[in-house]
């Protein structure tokens, strides 16, 4: 288990003041990288052994999000892991113990030159990590079940500054353009979002031009990014309210 604390920056701010839901998911990569580095199983280990953790999934549930200057702790520990997979939680509270973010997580345990899941994860990660019970709470671990009246928006080129040192498009970034396809339906609900669900099917990187398709369900949004061909790089489901 490990935890950091911090303070909500200007920078990481949405146009209301409060976290941006991409800040939350860099303050959940950060924060299981920091416990890597920690346990001396992070970059330059995984550089050397051309291994990475690649994120397959979240669900993320906001409570509230975390105010311009407050402060916050950032929370992750693994929950399991079984043969090439590994499952975390992460929370993030206020100094008064109010949860006001939680999420479950699943990777998988890669090798960066065949681009292929290794066979098992090492003890020496498996042993750094330790399992800790998950958190008491309900998270989704079925599929995103897209409606099949999707409409298409503006096309994506994917810049350099969308990639991060696996050399294709991060994490937060991958939400951080799925959002900017929606950001008209998002600026016309007064509520905001409550939990966000992604899956992440292919990598992006630079140069890539990525297609977004948009529908809106009642109180859900759901985005995918795809291919030229149509193949599904990533997709999203963002309840409001």
């Amino acid at each position: 288990m490990y935890e950091f604390e911090s303070r909500v920056r200007y920078s990481e701010l949405a146009e209301d003041k409060e976290l941006s839901l991409v800040s939350i998911i860099n303050y959940f990569q950060d924060c299981c990288t920091f416990e890597a580095e920690e346990h001396e199983v992070g970059l330059q280990y995984h550089d050397e052994n051309h291994t990475a953790w690649m994120l397959i999934n979240w669900h993320i549930k906001i409570n509230r999000r975390p105010d311009f200057n407050e402060n916050i702790h950032v929370k992750t520990w693994a929950i399991g892991f079984r043969h090439f997979l590994g499952e975390r939680n992460f929370t993030i509270k206020a100094d008064d113990g109010e949860l006001l973010v939680y999420a479950y997580s699943k990777w998988a345990y890669v090798n960066t030159l065949a681009g292929v899941p290794e066979k098992s994860i090492p003890q020496e990660e498996l042993d750094a990590y330790g399992i800790v019970e998950p958190l008491q709470a309900e998270f989704r671990r079925d599929k995103i079940k897209l409606p099949e009246d999707m409409t298409a928006v503006e096309p994506i080129t994917v810049t350099a500054g969308n990639l991060d040192t696996n050399h294709h498009v991060n994490n937060a970034e991958y939400v951080g353009l799925a959002l900017s396809a929606v950001s008209s339906y998002l600026n016309a609900v007064p509520s905001s979002v409550s939990e966000i669900r992604v899956e992440y099917k292919l990598q992006s990187v630079l140069g890539d031009v990525i297609y977004p398709f948009v529908s809106v369900k009642d109180d859900i949004i759901y985005v995918v990014l795809r291919d030229a061909d149509g193949n599904s790089k990533l997709i999203s489901e963002l309840v409001i309210g």
